[in-house]
């Protein structure tokens, strides 16, 4: 972090009445947009390393006030890298006004990566994902994926936002969000990218939404004829019931009352009305973002 503060202080002066020529401020931006990034890459390991700190039966009592600091900050730093990605892309950098006119802490912009397996940046990742598609699979619900045709990541700041400020409501606020799969159809899949999820009307443990560890069960819910949509999304568990009969009766309310903030559906639990394999619902659409878009044909 200390490097990054002497990035960021030395580019500073550069921003300074007659310090800059202006056919080099695209090149400023672009410096600036690097440092930017980098910090947002150095917050999240260190964000990631404290929750799993925080797991620890020893966790010293000062690290939760010290990952709530790098929560805090991420969403400024984030907006103000997507802003200077705007400037550079619509080829506005010439323009100071632009940047100083416009409010960056407020971005909304949802950015959509397409990962690649033969390109060096996003290999690693793309491989991941993929793996977790493929391997996850069970033979009894009948799908057969054939074919990743893509893989997109997602960051969308506002559902971030959303979710990290919902973290505080939980009775598990430690607990880090888990990946698990939700199958839709692609229209539904888009709108859940853009303004989040809403929750179901009816399901075998009441109006929440669904998810599951295997993405051939939540396959089954991918409607579409052709290229299918599967999302892979951070869910907020936090305390988890575990249910091994239905409850259509659950919800927001009676969930929080009982003490919980999720409900786990417990595999092999069909002699007791439960489930074959392993679900998560959660009732409240803050608990969970899209961080993934598969696209895939099936046999």
């Amino acid at each position: 972090m200390r490097k990054t503060q002497c990035e960021l202080e030395n580019l500073k002066e550069c921003f300074k009445p007659g310090k800059q020529d202006p056919a080099d401020e695209e090149k400023i931006l672009m410096l600036l947009y690097e440092s930017v990034r980098n910090t947002q890459h150095r917050l999240a390991k260190a964000a990631e390393a404290a929750d799993t700190l925080m797991l620890e039966a020893d966790c010293p009592k000062g690290v939760h006030k010290q990952l709530q600091r790098l929560r805090n900050a991420w969403g400024p730093l984030y907006s103000v890298m997507q802003h200077i990605r705007r400037v550079l892309e619509s080829g506005s950098a010439g323009n100071r006004s632009s940047i100083s006119s416009c409010s960056i802490l407020d971005s909304t912009e949802v950015v959509r990566t397409m990962l690649s397996k033969s390109q060096s940046e996003t290999s690693a990742e793309y491989l991941k994902i993929e793996d977790r598609v493929i391997r996850y699979t069970r033979p009894e619900h009948g799908i057969v994926i054939k074919e990743i045709c893509s893989i997109e990541r997602i960051e969308n700041p506002v559902l971030d936002r959303r979710m990290r400020d919902f973290r505080r409501q939980l009775h598990n606020r430690n607990c880090p969000p888990e990946q698990l799969f939700h199958g839709t159809r692609q229209i539904n899949a888009e709108k859940i990218i853009t303004d989040g999820f809403i929750l179901g009307n009816r399901g075998m443990f009441g109006a929440g939404i669904y998810f599951a560890t295997d993405s051939t069960k939540s396959a089954q819910y991918c409607k579409d004829t052709g290229v299918k949509s599967l999302l892979l999304c951070d869910v907020l568990l936090g305390k988890h019931q575990v249910c091994r009969t239905a409850r259509n009766d659950l919800n927001f309310e009676t969930l929080r009352a009982e003490g919980f903030d999720s409900v786990f559906a417990q595999r092999d639990s069909r002699e007791t009305r439960g489930v074959l394999n392993d679900e998560f619902v959660v009732y409240d659409p803050r608990q969970a973002a899209p961080r993934y878009l598969i696209k895939f044909n099936t046999a």
